[in-house]
Parts: structure tokens; C-alpha cells; sequence
């Protein structure tokens, strides 16, 4: 819990039951305060039902999610409350990427009037002005297992964004 680091949590006791593998379900998350990396899951009716806790710091790579589910009266054997964990989410960028190419390149050459920002006037002479321009693209994977000991994988979710950069230099 908190911005600059999170240990790990147990999710609050629930009547509800785990979800179903394979059966899909509507739920929402809530963020559990302002300075915390953790959130509250409820069902679609609205009762709390699971965590998202999330373990890390600011510092690290990032974070690694942890969905954890708790029955009432589920005690370890200490008699300790405890979680069920029914996955993880690692998201720490070792599967990131990013690329960048410049794709080509212009000038421009004037002689003439033009104005003179520094003296606020206009001036008689020549202008130059270069400019380059690029496609880049990065990629985010957040590998997601099935255990705790994220030794089972189990699928991914990629996102890929992409845009066009064009650097103008004055000369």
C-alpha cells in the first residue's frame, strides 16, 4: 500500500465466491485511496468481492498484480488471515519496447525581409530552417499467469501506440 511502495495485502472477507474460470463476469475496480497502488474489485451489484494488490515501488521496474480472493474465516496455519491468489500481472518492462526512425529530412533557404525576434524589427538578409521527421512506436506487455509464483502463463495483453515526429531546428 502507498505511491512509492506496496507490500503484500489480503482481501477483505466475502460471501461471494470466486469466479469462475473461463465464465465471464462484470466487475468494476476502485482505487483504494490516493496514495495507494492497490484496488478494491466489486461485482456488479456493487459488494466488494476481490483485490488487485499490488507489490512494488515506484523505484522498481514496476509493479507486479496479484487478483486475491478470501473466504470467511480463511486462516493460514498460523491463524493468520490469509488470500487466495487466483493470478498474477507482471508488468515490470522486460517485455517492453520502443523504436524510432528518422524517415527523412528537409531545408529551406529564404533571402529576403524577415523579422528579427530580437530586436522586434524587420531585417534584410537570409533565413534558414531544417527539419527532420520520424515514425516511432512503443510497446507495453503485462504477461499475465495463473499462480503466484507466475510460473504458468497464461496469456498477455500487449498495447502498441505509434505517431509521426517532425523536429523543426532553427538555423
Amino acid at each position: 500500500m502507498g505511491c512509492c511502495g506496496s507490500s503484500e495485502a489480503n482481501a477483505a472477507e466475502t460471501e461471494l465466491p470466486i469466479p469462475e474460470w473461463g465464465k465471464p463476469f462484470k466487475c468494476h475496480l476502485k482505487k483504494k485511496g490516493m496514495f495507494d497502488a492497490d484496488y478494491d474489485v466489486y461485482n456488479e451489484d456493487g459488494e466488494k468481492w476481490m483485490l488487485v494488490d499490488a507489490v512494488g515501488s515506484m523505484w522498481d521496474d514496476g509493479y507486479v498484480y496479484y487478483l486475491k480472493h478470501r473466504a470467511p474465516g480463511q486462516v493460514d496455519a498460523d491463524g493468520n488471515a490469509t488470500s487466495t491468489t487466483l493470478g498474477a500481472v507482471n508488468i515490470q518492462g522486460d517485455w517492453d519496447a520502443f523504436s524510432f526512425k528518422v524517415s527523412g529530412a528537409g531545408r529551406d533557404i529564404d533571402i529576403g525581409p524577415f523579422y528579427d525576434v530580437w530586436d522586434g524589427d524587420f531585417d534584410w538578409g537570409m533565413t534558414s530552417e531544417q527539419c527532420i521527421w520520424a515514425v516511432w512506436t512503443y510497446s507495453k506487455r503485462a504477461v499475465i499467469y495463473k499462480d503466484y509464483e507466475m510460473t504458468e502463463q497464461i496469456g498477455w495483453l500487449d498495447i502498441t501506440g505509434y505517431g509521426f515526429t517532425s523536429l523543426l531546428g532553427l538555423g
